[in-house]
């Protein structure tokens, strides 16, 4: 049984999970290999690589990969197609069925890169391809500790404010972000097999403890760097749509109102801002001086 730690839990696994900080004195989470019923109920849902879902557990499956429940918060049994090397196994249970996971233990989850600054967590939404790990990753170029990349999960329940859990040391880029950060492409393993994506393990400047959420950027593409700060419900917008999970898993777990309400909350306790600027690789550092100078005044 391999023993880690990933937004502030203790996860047991019988698979080896090495992307995760080694060691944990809490088993909050089990992580094993096992049988999964692949029954595929009305509940399906193929955008979200669901086959049912409800109020207790949710199915996964990926084609020639295989299938994985998560269940209650506390389980993911893994199901693996015949002749699978369970090397490929990590990236496919860290990212949905483990952001799933954490909705069910009542984080609000959000698919956002973050880092930390003077203290608190910066973090940036914003559709695929706008940045988020090249910005996060841009920023820690200049010394700020990254907290996570893709999956980012809020703590919304204590009334002195948001707090942030760090998940794991890594970056996933583009092969041209990649280059801009000072990494050849071809040195970094692929996210997936045969995805152009790559995985930047970062050996040094992770955080590791929880910290308060400070300030959220979304990300878009302008002709000059600018900050515009977002009203209320503009904020509530921005964070629900880019939130896990998306509508139709909301409605078969029935956890859409809890999940609007946490948004909610959080678009009243932080200060939301869309942040601008040129869509050029070239400007990466002025972007990084830019979100540093911001956070500091």
């Amino acid at each position: 049984m391999f023993s880690y730690t990933a937004y502030g839990l203790g996860i047991h696994s019988t698979l080896p999970l090495p992307a995760l900080t080694p060691g944990a004195t809490n088993q909050d989470i089990v992580i094993r290999k096992g049988n999964v019923d692949r029954t595929v109920s009305e509940t399906a849902n193929q955008e979200d690589f669901v086959l049912r879902a409800d109020a207790k557990e949710v199915c996964f499956a990926w084609d020639k990969v295989g299938a994985c429940l998560v269940r209650d918060g506390r389980e993911i049994v893994v199901d693996i197609e015949s002749g699978v090397d369970e090397q490929l196994l990590p990236p496919f249970i860290m990212v949905i069925p483990l952001a799933m996971l954490l909705h069910q233990r009542g984080l609000l989850i959000l698919h956002a890169s973050a880092v930390v600054i003077n203290g608190g967590v910066i973090a940036f939404l914003g559709k695929s391809g706008q940045g988020k790990s090249t910005t996060a990753g841009a920023l820690h170029q200049l010394g700020y500790p990254i907290v996570t990349d893709d999956v980012l999960a809020l703590d919304i329940t204590d009334t002195s404010g948001v707090t942030v859990f760090p998940s794991f040391p890594q970056l996933r880029l583009w092969p041209e972000s990649a280059v801009s950060l000072g990494n050849a492409p071809e040195t970094l393993p692929p996210v997936f097999p045969n995805s152009e994506k790559r995985l930047r393990h970062v050996t040094e400047g992770f955080q590791q403890t929880p910290l308060p959420l400070k300030q959220i950027y979304v990300l878009e593409y302008g002709s000059n760097l600018e900050i515009e700060p977002l009203k209320s419900q503009e904020a509530f917008i921005e964070v629900t749509r880019q939130s896990y999970p998306g509508k139709e898993l909301l409605k078969a777990t029935n956890t859409a109102a809890a999940k609007f309400q946490l948004g909610a909350k959080l678009a009243n306790s932080v200060s939301v801002c869309r942040l601008r600027r040129p869509r050029s690789l070239s400007t990466l550092s002025d972007l990084a001086r830019f979100v540093e100078n911001a956070a500091g005044s």
